[in-house]
């Protein structure tokens, strides 16, 4: 199964790629326009990154609880998507009008930790 784990590690550094420009040019382009377009929330995004780049270390050095590390890390961030940043973020950075690259990136981001989440799960789990 370390090849559905490396997998999951690529999956991740990508999503996480995506999610740091876009947080990125929030930042540079936006700064200011609402409470989650500040430096605060900015290095939060960095802290999160920072936390995700642990998990991918972790799952590509072959760390025996690494999988299930990732799992549940996957996990923890799609219900922050799905719960906090998609319903309560977007509305309050756009107005309630969110434009099409904003919902592109949030899909992207949850959709790659569905796939890491994915692979996770069938690398610890195995076929039931």
């Amino acid at each position: 199964m370390a090849g559905l784990v490396t997998a999951a590690a690529w999956v991740l550094v990508v999503t996480f790629a995506i999610s740091l420009a876009y947080e990125l040019h929030r930042w540079l382009t936006r700064r200011g326009s609402s409470r989650y377009d500040t430096t605060g929330w900015f290095v939060q995004t960095l802290v999160l990154d920072a936390l995700a780049a642990t998990v991918v270390v972790l799952l590509l050095t072959g760390v025996a609880a690494g999988p299930w590390v990732g799992l549940v890390f996957t996990v923890a961030a799609i219900a922050a998507s799905v719960l906090f940043y998609a319903p309560r973020v977007m509305p309050v950075r756009f107005g309630g009008t969110p434009a099409l690259v904003d919902w592109v990136e949030c899909l992207a981001y949850t959709g790659g930790l569905f796939a890491a989440a994915a692979l996770l799960g069938y690398a610890v789990l195995g076929p039931v």
